[in-house]
This record gives structure tokens, sequence and C-alpha cells, in this order.
């Protein structure tokens, strides 16, 4: 990491998880909870508004294939940011914790979200 980029990843990592799905729902075509986005982009508001983050769960992929690793990626990104800063004992915020708890959830069910998936 350059020096001065732990913000910017710091920054990134505290915003995916307001980003993962939380809520169940009831249609096999919509993503999971625990799910995180596999990409996403800024709306820039208008009259004042702040700019949004708008997440893609698959909807843009080809045949809208559901991002089943962003999680796995978003953990070790977690993991290696830790590491790098130095922090090696328990999560810091209960943020960070629910979103982990989210993301094993979704990893360790005995059925699958979305197809193609796990």
């Amino acid at each position: 990491m350059a020096v001065g980029d732990d913000e910017v990843v710091r920054g990134f990592l505290s915003t995916l998880p307001d980003l993962q799905i939380r809520d169940r729902h009831l249609d096999c075509l919509q993503p999971g909870p625990g799910l995180m986005p596999a990409s996403f982009r800024v709306d820039p508001g208008s009259d004042g508004e702040q700019d949004r983050v708008v997440a893609d769960y698959g909807q843009r992929a080809i045949g809208g294939v559901a991002p089943v690793d962003s999680a796995l990626w978003w953990l070790w990104l977690l993991r290696a940011h830790r590491r790098h800063c130095g922090r090696y004992g328990p999560l810091d915020t209960d943020r960070e914790i629910e979103a982990v708890e989210r993301v094993l959830t979704l990893y360790l069910a005995p059925r699958l979200e979305r197809v193609p998936a796990l």
C-alpha cells in the first residue's frame, strides 16, 4: 500500500457493509442476504443532494450471474488492511461484525440463493 492510501481503503471497506444485502426476498431471482455488490457507481446528486452510491449485484452482468465471490474478496481485503495497520485483535465496530456474520450466513447456509452460485 502506498503512503496515505489507508484512508481510501478504510472508506471503501466501511462503505461496502452499507451496500450489503440485509433483507431476505421470497423471489429466487433477487440477491440474498449477505451478498456484497459486484460493482457500484456514484450517481451525482441533483439540486444540492449528496452523491449516491448505487450497487450492482449482478444485474448488469451477462446473464445476471450473482457475484458470490464479492463477499469473500471483502473479507480478504478487510483482513489484509487490518494486518497492514497492525490491528490483529477482534473487529472494531458492530457494523463490521454484522457484515461478517451476514457473509458467513450466506456461505455456510445449506442452500443456494441464486443460480448459478456456490
